[in-house]
Parts: C-alpha cells; structure tokens; sequence
C-alpha cells in the first residue's frame, strides 16, 4: 500500500506481484524489483516507512569475517539476518524482518550482544550472503589447495632428490663395474 501511495506502483503492478508471490514465496519487494518496477532504493524507503527502522546502505557494507563469524552461518540463512558490526555490547544487524523479536532474542542468547536491527531488503540479503559465503569457501578451497600443492611440491623436491642420489650410487656401480673390467683385462 505504501508503494502505491508514494506513487512508485500501479494497482495491476501490484497484483502481478501478488500473483509471483504466491507461486514463488519471495517478499512483493523483491518481485517488484525484479519486475522493474521499483528501484532498490524505493523498496528500502518504503520499508524504512512501513517498518520505522532504519536502513543498511549495502553499496557501502563491508562484512568483516570476524563479525559475521559472531553468529553461525545456518542462524544467518536461516533468519536473514546480517551482523555488521559491534560496539560496546551492541551488535548490528541487518535483517529482512527486524520486527522478528524471537530472532532479536536468539542473537542475545548467540552472542550476549544487544542487537540493533535495521532494514536489509530480501534482494541485498542475498547478494551480500552470497558474495560473502562463496568468498570464504572459495578462498577456504584455495587456500587447501595451495596447502595440497605445496606438500606435492615437497613430494616432488623429495623424489628428485632420491632420483639423485640413486644415480650417484648407480654411477659409483658403473664406475666400479667399469674398473673391475680393465683390471680383469689388464690382469689377462
């Protein structure tokens, strides 16, 4: 309703929304993005006023490994919500649903924080949870597989290293084999 009265959508805009909604379970904020109807920035605004909280910019949200890693990563999914930073006892969160007071509850009980909610649309929740995940696991992958190449490359260090020295010892073989000859003819 706030949507059409701030004039950003249309009625029929509305019940094409209504209409995914019930086939697809996303928030009416997030089709209506998608459908090009609304900006970002309109459905943040038009939150902010249905909701009386405040916003996450998430053109300017860094998520520090070390916040995020305040609350466990199936929580997170699970409740959309976002940590974003602490400050003497509080933790801010962005959240899809910042009026879910089970969910505020649950992060006192988490982390022993007082959370402070803001905003985070459904669109941004994803990205940003998705950005960040596949980062750490792609980076967590990486760094497993430089640790595998790197034993592998100690491996390979060590195995010239026997090829050598079989070598030697094969050239002290030959050598000796060599010399056992010319004695043997020499002695003829």
């Amino acid at each position: 309703e706030i949507l059409i009265d701030n004039g950003f959508i249309n009625q029929d805009q509305l019940d094409t929304a209504l209409a995914e909604n019930k086939e697809t379970k996303i928030p009416i904020g997030s089709i209506l993005v998608k459908l090009g109807f609304i900006t970002i920035e309109q459905l943040r605004e038009s939150l902010s006023e249905q909701q009386g909280f405040s916003t996450v910019e998430t053109n300017n949200l860094k998520i520090d490994p070390n916040v995020i890693g305040i609350l466990p990563e199936d929580f997170i999914r699970d409740k959309k919500v976002v940590p974003i930073s602490t400050n003497e006892g509080t933790i801010v969160v962005g959240m899809v649903d910042p009026n879910d007071k089970q969910v505020l509850k649950d992060i006192i009980y988490l982390c022993g924080l007082k959370p402070f909610p803001l905003i985070l649309t459904h669109i941004e929740y994803e990205q940003c949870i998705e950005n960040f995940f596949t980062t750490v696991k792609d980076t967590e992958r990486l760094m497993i597989e430089i640790s595998e190449d790197q034993e592998f490359d100690d491996n390979d260090s060590n195995l010239w290293d026997q090829v050598e020295n079989e070598i030697q010892e094969n050239s002290n073989v030959v050598a000796k084999f060599a010399s056992s000859i010319v004695v043997e003819g020499i002695e003829k």
